[in-house]
């Protein structure tokens, strides 16, 4: 394992009021915007692109039809209203590459989707996976032409995580691991994946996941308990 060490430090500040700015080699700068004021109807996100001219244009996130709703997941409830919003989201050159998010409950709820935004021509592109559809996104990284995608579920209670998704760029392959809490990071350190989640600290090495929680030892120190997990422990919920 490798070594490691505890110790407190101060909150991050908030960000939630300022939207996300993502500066392109070119000179463009394209605004994430995706989050609705706190008592204001649902608005649908989308992404404001600022040229070097400094003109500014807003591009909505396409949002799912109900007829692919129904296509992708027949065995659910068929909602009264479809969502589909960004959710965590990477800059790549001139692309944002994004897994979408939605609220799943009282009548309402989506497709879940790895999207992507062209800056330079200013188009949408959304990959509807059946290993994805389902869930929403909680956390992305681009890792070496992958996506590592955090899955989550947004219900009336709680939220939940869904698992881990690893999309290849390149080929479209698509791999799940057992990951099976809430997935707030995702960082990679030589060899290593590590997610931090809402129990513990997960690593991925090739196929094998660990959890790493810590929990009270002798003196009032806290230690490392690592446990596998096993990939039946992926939620089929």
């Amino acid at each position: 394992m490798p070594a490691y060490s505890i110790a407190d430090a101060p909150a991050p500040p908030d960000p939630s009021g300022e939207p996300a700015r993502l500066a392109t080699a070119d000179g463009q700068t394209a605004i994430v915007e995706n989050k609705t004021p706190p008592g204001q109807p649902h608005r649908p996100s989308g992404i404001d692109v600022i040229g070097k001219s400094g003109n500014k244009q807003y591009y909505p996130a396409p949002i799912p039809t109900m007829a692919l709703d129904r296509k992708l997941l027949p065995d659910k409830q068929a909602p009264l209203e479809i969502e589909g919003d960004i959710g965590p989201f990477v800059l790549d050159g001139h692309k944002i590459w994004f897994a979408s998010t939605f609220y799943d409950g009282e009548g309402v709820s989506g497709v879940g989707a790895v999207g992507s935004f062209d800056i330079s021509t200013r188009k949408y592109e959304m990959r509807y996976l059946p290993e994805i559809a389902p869930w929403s996104g909680s956390a992305i990284l681009l890792d070496d032409g992958d996506l590592w995608i955090g899955l989550m579920r947004r219900p009336e209670g709680a939220a939940y995580g869904a698992g881990l998704l690893r999309y290849n760029i390149a080929t479209g392959a698509v791999t799940k691991y057992a990951v099976a809490d809430y997935i707030h990071t995702i960082d990679r350190l030589g060899e290593t994946l590590y997610c931090g989640t809402s129990h513990g600290l997960y690593t991925v090495r090739g196929s094998k996941v660990t959890q790493l929680r810590f929990e009270p030892g002798g003196q009032g120190r806290l230690i490392v308990v690592p446990r596998e997990v096993p990939a039946s422990s992926v939620p089929g919920r």
